[in-house]
């Protein structure tokens, strides 16, 4: 059976005692209508937010929402090629996420102009692409791996 990615999609339903456990943009308790009453309701990002926390505190390994993915990536290609130097490591990393059609931010260099949802093994595949081949190959195989995704 070939390797395949795991997605783990979590709905919770929970009864919470009388508490202020999440507030609107003004400083109110959130509430809802429910069987014709007024409830306190907790927002769907809250529940998240406190399912990501638990996560992280209890070692799951999990993919993160950030605009750092290629410091992410430059580290891991620097732990698997120790003769590149942090700026040959972060050309490679920059050169797979322009050639993915991802841009940077003008004033932080380093960070993505958008939040991307990166996952630890994905991070570990592009930094394997990378020491595996060099800077122009890099660039024309994603662009060949594009054109194959536009098309299906």
């Amino acid at each position: 059976m070939a390797n395949k990615n795991l997605y783990l999609d979590l709905n919770v339903i929970q009864t919470v005692p009388s508490s202020n456990i999440n507030r609107d943009d003004t400083g109110a308790p959130k509430t809802a209508i429910y069987g014709g009453v007024t409830r306190a309701r907790v927002s769907s990002q809250a529940w998240k937010q406190a399912i990501r926390h638990s996560f992280k505190e209890s070692g799951v390994k999990r993919g993160s929402r950030t605009r750092e993915a290629a410091k992410l990536l430059t580290e891991k290609i620097m732990e698997l090629d120790a003769s590149l130097d942090q700026d040959a490591a972060n050309e490679k990393s920059h050169q797979i996420f322009i050639a993915a059609g991802i841009t940077f931010d003008k004033k932080e260099k380093n960070k993505t102009r958008a939040l991307l949802f990166v996952s630890p093994g994905q991070i570990e595949k592009l930094a394997q692409f990378a020491v595996s081949h060099d800077d122009l190959d890099v660039s024309k195989k994603i662009r060949q791996c594009q054109k194959r995704l536009k098309k299906n």
